[in-house]
């Protein structure tokens, strides 16, 4: 009985060592850099990118708005 806890609590510290060597070289360890060094830039770059979207869905709602405008007399014929 004494030597199967002493063999179960080696595993569980060898397990215990291993994960804790997997942590140290992995990429998933947390680094010490700044995840935005230009925050003012990145902000800037996002508005234009808004702005481009917005733009696109006007053009959009303008096509789908044409659209309906075409279809609404054939739907009135059936």
């Amino acid at each position: 009985m004494k030597r199967n806890v002493l063999l179960a609590s080696l595993v569980a510290m060898g397990v215990v060592c291993f994960m804790l060597n997997f942590y140290q070289t992995s990429q998933a360890a947390p680094k010490k850099e700044i995840p935005f060094p230009n925050a003012a830039q990145q902000r800037l770059d996002m508005i234009h990118e808004l702005k481009g979207i917005a733009t696109l869905l006007r053009e959009q709602n303008q096509l789908l708005k044409k659209q309906n405008a075409i279809m609404q007399p054939t739907a009135a014929r059936k």
